[in-house]
């Protein structure tokens, strides 16, 4: 069975909501049965999520996004 999306599709999704505050790594592979990294170029860019716990909190604030915390 082919999968509804692609790895590099997934990675992509990752990083941009990594970029916006969304999420960590962490939490976007709560569940997932293989994890999803970032990329090697996107980690030099953003070192800060080399903490897998890492979620930019300010990122998601200057997004417009409205915090539940």
């Amino acid at each position: 069975m082919q999968p509804l999306i692609t790895n590099l599709e997934l990675r992509d999704i990752l990083e941009r909501g990594l970029a916006s505050g969304l999420w960590s790594i962490n939490q976007f592979n709560r569940t997932a049965r293989e994890p999803t990294l970032p990329s090697k170029e996107f980690l030099e860019e953003h070192p800060q999520f080399l903490d897998p716990g890492f979620r930019d909190m300010d990122a998601y604030r200057r997004s417009g996004h409205r915090a539940l915390l």
